[in-house]
């Protein structure tokens, strides 16, 4: 609920649009986009409510290094963020960079005094992820997943070692070109230069579940904010597009979204 409401004002203050439109139409998309996935994350007692609060205040603040505390905390909740971190070093923001190491090493220490330092190691030495049982990545809507799934319907064509390679060829690719359209998106806002981010986290971090599809709406609100065809009615079919795309695969879903801000400067 906090979330949703953090949302509307965020959105609401950035529309040149009748305000009262926006209070009626912004709520009932946010509800549309949000079911069913936001009922499995409760369901599953999972902490993307609390990861997508986080992350509208980092955005809220993207030119402010507050950013930066919200941030140390994002990725300690989900390694994901760690890819957002990308957006901070390549734009040289070094106060976030810094409140986000300063604010990490506090959560550390905290750690480490209330648990001793032998219990922070093994995370590192033995990581849970080292763990999961290979047929859950099959699950997963990442790259990763995908081409996990892909050695199983061809087993005799690719093993491990080829998935891995292209997996991280694939990141690469998508890394690079993030990069590179970011330059271009920051000349329209700071932040739609880190909202493309959001997407590329999705799609490169190996263990992406559906049900993170809440993790998206900043970025399509603020594709529906921006109405690049400058029709309302266009616009609402654009975003029904996104919801059954997200809703038959989320990592279309994400490939989608990433596309439409890669090739938003062209537009």
């Amino acid at each position: 609920v906090i979330d949703i409401l953090l949302l509307v004002r965020f959105y609401s203050s950035r529309t040149n649009t009748n305000p009262k439109a926006v209070k009626i139409v912004f709520p009932i998309l946010i509800l549309i986009l949000l079911f069913p996935s936001i009922a499995a994350s409760i369901i599953y007692s999972q902490t993307t409510s609390l990861f997508l609060f986080l992350l509208i205040l980092v955005i809220h603040y993207i030119k402010s290094w507050k950013a930066g505390i919200f941030l140390a905390i994002l990725v300690f909740i989900k390694p994901l963020a760690g890819v957002f971190i990308l957006y901070f070093l390549f734009f040289k923001k070094w106060k976030v960079v810094a409140s986000s190491a300063i604010t990490g090493i506090l959560i550390l220490t905290i750690t480490i005094l209330s648990f001793g330092f032998q219990t922070l190691s093994n995370y590192f030495i033995s990581a849970p992820t080292d763990r999961i049982p290979d047929y859950v990545y099959f699950e997963y809507s990442s790259l990763f997943g995908v081409l996990k799934r892909l050695q199983q319907n061809i087993p005799g064509y690719m093993n491990i070692h080829s998935i891995k390679i292209f997996y991280y060829l694939g990141c690469l690719f998508f890394v690079s070109l993030t990069f590179y359209a970011s330059r271009k998106l920051a000349l329209i806002s700071n932040t739609f230069a880190f909202l493309i981010f959001i997407p590329l986290a999705l799609l490169i971090y190996p263990a992406t579940l559906w049900h993170y599809s809440i993790l998206a709406l900043p970025v399509v609100l603020y594709i529906y904010n921006e109405n690049p065809f400058k029709n309302t009615v266009l616009n609402l079919v654009i975003m029904l597009f996104l919801y059954i795309i997200g809703f038959y695969n989320f990592f279309l879903f994400n490939l989608v979204l990433w596309v439409i801000l890669i090739t938003w400067p062209l537009m």
